[in-house]
């Protein structure tokens, strides 16, 4: 969701009608993942949307199990979760875009620089603080993803497409096991924990370098 997301920023972004592009990426952010999750479960399902659709189309897939097999289960919960999630990064890239000071650009202009070229060497360098914000955040929101993967498989078949919150909520609230349960959470929390503070330290010595 994150390259995605500045992909859709960068594309976007000083065209005329940018925020009518930007629109289709912001709308399932507005929505819950557990609504998200339904709507792509119906169109998921065995003999559902997408395999009668591939199936008139004549295209590989028709009866392909989407959610039953792995690792298409896991998967298509990964498209879903980067289509909600996506959103909210594009949002923040467009507003780092907007801030960026005009005069570097326009004098990178001047010299000849434009394309990929005015991107990689004066719009990202002036964007990464804000990249190493949106990164971590995304690496949080990953690790305790619980409600698009509770209501697309339930973790399932058996236990294979679990995360770390399904199990939790499987082990407290399904199984009675309070004290397995309890470990997870706090195996959660310190992994969410570890990462970020890794990803953050890691990237305040490389700006400090």
């Amino acid at each position: 969701p994150v390259g995605l997301g500045l992909l859709v920023a960068v594309l976007s972004y000083d065209i005329r009608g940018g925020g009518w592009y930007r629109l289709p990426f912001l709308l399932p952010y507005a929505m819950s993942g557990a609504g998200l999750g339904l709507v792509w479960g119906f169109i998921l399902q065995p003999d559902g949307v997408a395999n009668k659709v591939l199936g008139f189309l004549g295209m590989p897939g028709g009866e392909t199990a989407f959610l039953d097999d792995g690792p298409e289960n896991t998967l298509a919960m990964i498209v879903v979760w980067t289509w909600q999630q996506l959103g909210v990064n594009m949002l923040l890239f467009v507003v780092g875009l907007q801030s960026i000071p005009r005069a570097p650009i326009e004098a990178a202009r001047l010299d000849g620089a434009s394309g990929w070229r005015l991107f990689r060497h004066v719009i990202w360098p002036l964007m990464r603080p804000l990249t190493t914000v949106v990164v971590g955040l995304a690496l949080v929101a990953s690790l305790k993803t619980f409600d698009i993967v509770w209501v697309m498989t339930q973790g399932g078949p058996g236990r294979t497409s679990e995360t770390l919150a399904v199990t939790m909520y499987r082990d407290v609230f399904v199984a009675d096991e309070y004290g397995y349960g309890s470990a997870i959470a706090v195996l959660l929390t310190t992994v969410t924990g570890l990462a970020s503070y890794a990803y953050m330290r890691r990237q305040t010595r490389r700006e400090d370098f």
